[in-house]
């Protein structure tokens, strides 16, 4: 990885150089739009089902990644193809990458986790969700880690709250009786849409040059997966809260 700027710059192309079999390859990808982000999402493949009294589920990203990857990628250099042809000029090029690679890549693209504070802070003006991302360097091939992405957003109302878990609890039944299918349906479409009715303000991004900062230029340049990222923080709920009791005393003889 090579040294961080200041700002992630959301328009620039993204290029990863990967290493295997002691050989670089560089994949260099267009900016990925939100129609992009719609097909990644809807190609995320979580089920589960019934045999016997085992319940199996499984879960399916990497073809979620692929899919991405092959509506994105715009440059590959490094690879051999034999009578020495250009393997851009290839039909379906793309499909011709290792898969590995493309596999790679895809968890490249869609490296952004949240960044835990212990210490949970009750904002007035709303809720301060901080994100690190990869991302690829701009021509150079290096991989750069961004680790304060700041977004503040306004806390979720009662409404928004049930849309989410009206989505959440949505679920799928392919086939019938004891060996139906349970195919959960995900919420990251609503999640991308409930950060743009929450999004008051960002820190650490730039566009076209100049720091991210309108509010509706956020919404419209924004990447979605930092979208839902952020969002989804205010949405789960995974800490359970519990009273605290006033510790028991034997009583008086």
């Amino acid at each position: 990885m090579s040294t961080t700027p200041d700002l992630l710059e959301l328009d620039a192309e993204r290029a990863y150089t990967i290493t295997a079999k002691n050989r670089d390859y560089t994949l260099t990808c267009r900016r990925i739009t939100h129609e992009d982000w719609l097909v990644y999402f809807a190609a995320i493949s979580v089920t589960s089902r019934q045999e016997g009294a085992d319940r199996i589920d499984s879960s399916d990203l990497d073809s979620a990644r692929i899919a991405l990857v092959e509506r994105v990628l715009v440059r590959a250099e490094g690879y051999k193809v034999a009578g020495d042809r250009d393997l851009m000029q290839l039909e379906n090029w793309r499909q011709l990458i290792p898969q590995t690679h493309r596999v790679t890549l895809g968890a490249l693209l869609t490296g952004v986790l949240p960044v835990v504070n212990e210490d949970e802070l009750i904002y007035p003006e709303g809720q301060e969700i901080v994100l690190e991302a990869l991302w690829g360097g701009d021509g150079d091939g290096f991989t750069r880690k961004y680790t304060r992405l700041v977004h503040v957003l306004r806390k979720p109302t009662n409404a928004q709250f049930q849309r989410f878990r009206r989505a959440a609890n949505t679920t799928r039944i392919i086939g019938g009786g004891r060996s139906g299918v349970t195919q959960y349906c995900g919420v990251q479409p609503l999640v991308v849409e409930l950060y743009d009715e929450l999004v008051i303000s960002v820190d650490g991004y730039a566009f076209d040059g100049q720091p991210l900062t309108h509010p509706e230029a956020i919404k419209a340049e924004m990447d979605d997966m930092h979208k839902y990222m952020a969002a989804i923080q205010l949405f789960r709920v995974e800490d359970a809260a519990a009273a605290k009791f006033a510790p028991q005393t034997e009583a008086a003889a």
